[in-house]
C-alpha cells in the first residue's frame, strides 16, 4: 500500500538523519462534492474534478508533524 511505504520511507529517513520520530499527517482522503466546492472557494488550485471525489488520491501535510519521540526518548502518554 502506497502510503504504508511512503510511512517507511520516511521513518528511515528520520532514522538516517539522527531525527526524532515524527508521523505525518493526512489532511485529506475522501471529499464531497460540496466539499471540493467549498474549497474551490478559498482554494484557487483545487480542481473541481479532484481525484478526492473517487478516493483514489490523499494529502499530506508538508509542513506539521505529529511528535512520536522527543530527543531524549520517548513521550509519556498524557
Amino acid at each position: 500500500m502506497l502510503l504504508n511505504d511512503i510511512g517507511r520511507n520516511f521513518f528511515d529517513s528520520l532514522q538516517i538523519k539522527g531525527i526524532p520520530l515524527h508521523k505525518f499527517i493526512v489532511t485529506s482522503v475522501l471529499r464531497s462534492e460540496a466539499d471540493v466546492k467549498k474549497l474551490r472557494g478559498h482554494n484557487g488550485n483545487a480542481s473541481e474534478n479532484s481525484c478526492h471525489r473517487f478516493g483514489t488520491t490523499f494529502d499530506i501535510a508538508y509542513n506539521r508533524y505529529k511528535t512520536v519521540q522527543a530527543p531524549d526518548g520517548p513521550l509519556a502518554d498524557k
